[in-house]
């Protein structure tokens, strides 16, 4: 599904996600997807109290995508440490 939104970096464009998000977690179905991702990008920082939905929906994706790149970090070291040993 492809959600756009325009001007997430005023309170029009806020209002109008936080506006979509009324009783829903993520953008697109019950779950993280890339519409959550692209979307997140857009948004310049954490929205405001004044917009509930929008900043709920911004920690959670924070959130998951803090843990995927530590996920990612894990792997990379994991690896790297992985190629070294096999050097020795």
């Amino acid at each position: 599904m492809a959600i756009t939104f325009s001007d997430l970096h005023t309170e029009t464009g806020l209002k109008s996600l936080d506006e979509f998000l009324f009783g829903k977690s993520y953008i697109s179905g019950d779950h993280l997807t890339k519409d959550d991702v692209k979307v997140y990008a857009a948004v310049r920082g954490t929205p405001g109290d004044q917009f509930p939905n929008a900043s709920k929906w911004y920690s959670c994706v924070s959130s998951h995508l803090a843990k995927r790149a530590q996920v990612r970090r894990n792997q990379l070291q994991d690896g790297s440490s992985t190629s070294q040993n096999k050097a020795t």
